[in-house]
């Protein structure tokens, strides 16, 4: 056989063995991305079973709720005792061009001519002044004040991120007092979810001639007591901090002196009854469903509501 001829063959079994392993690697690319789609399918797919299950249990919870509504082997009817007339109360602030929890000053001059009431959610900063967030997770700085941060900060940074947000502003403690004095007949709800009398203690000692313009909500029986010497006379139980049972729940509100007690709206009609016929007014939270509100109050008698935009 020639050189000629040997040469030949020799290129063609380079370029059969360069062709074969261009394909095997090839075919092992495919394969990859193929696992890597079947991978991406899979996660989609448990997502998409995880929504589905999620939707599931949110509309079996929705018809349980209804049908315990309804049906009167579970429900006494509303009581037959006059209760004192409470307010309806908007919930952080209100809603504000459609965004709720913002906790501003924006949403308190927005719903002002809407609402005599507003729940304001109050955290410490980390130097121990009073500011209207719920509290300091990164979605919940991310949203109110712009910042992509975890964890509680000091009032100074809070005032610097606050100053160049231009959605709305949330409020300090000291905003709340200057937009009190500029809207004489309004009064705050307060929610803190940590350092409950330190924060009343801290609101009684700064602006002593403000008590009367809020309403604190208190979480366990501990507080009663103690906001009342403070100088609070309308307080708020919620329960939502509270696992007690309902009996539980109105044994202990028996000669309590309250503006009323808060619950889920779901829990409410059980209490308003018990709670009515101790003249105390029930607040369900949080609705925004006409319906709802026409069912807990005109079946039920609960007094009122916390709510993000229903005004009548």
């Amino acid at each position: 056989m020639s050189r000629k001829v040997v040469s030949i063959l020799a290129l063609i079994c380079v370029v059969v063995i360069s062709l074969a392993v261009h394909s095997q690697n090839k075919t092992r690319q495919v394969h990859l991305l193929s696992d890597e789609v079947k991978q991406v399918q899979l996660t989609n797919a448990a997502l998409n079973e995880k929504v589905s299950q999620l939707e599931s249990t949110n509309a079996a919870l929705q018809r349980q709720v209804q049908d315990l509504m309804r049906n009167e082997t579970f429900l006494d009817s509303k009581t037959d005792k006059v209760l004192p007339k409470v307010d309806r109360i908007a919930h952080a602030g209100g809603s504000l061009n459609g965004n709720t929890y913002t906790n501003s000053i924006d949403a308190l001059n927005a719903n002002k001519d809407k609402f005599n009431l507003f729940e304001i959610d109050l955290s410490f900063t980390s130097d121990n002044k009073l500011v209207c967030i719920h509290d300091w997770r990164r979605d919940v700085l991310s949203y109110a004040i712009g910042l992509d941060k975890d964890g509680i900060i000091s009032f100074a940074d809070f005032a610097k991120y606050r100053s160049t947000y231009t959605k709305w502003k949330v409020c300090s403690l000291d905003d709340l007092i200057v937009w009190l004095k500029a809207n004489p007949g309004k009064r705050i709800v307060t929610d803190v979810k940590e350092n409950n009398m330190a924060a009343l203690t801290q609101i009684a000692q700064l602006y002593p001639d403000y008590i009367s313009r809020f309403i604190p909500q208190i979480y366990d029986l501990e507080e009663y007591d103690a906001a009342r010497k403070l100088g609070y006379k309308d307080l708020i139980f919620s329960l939502y901090k509270w696992g007690a049972f309902d009996k539980e729940v109105v044994a202990s509100m028996k000669g309590k002196h309250l503006y009323g007690v808060a619950t889920w709206y779901h829990r409410a009609p059980f209490l308003a009854r018990l709670l009515g016929d101790e003249g105390i007014p029930v607040f369900a939270h949080t609705v925004n469903s006409k319906d709802i509100w026409q069912m807990l109050h005109g079946n039920y008698g609960v007094a009122e509501i916390y709510t993000d935009d229903l005004v009548n």
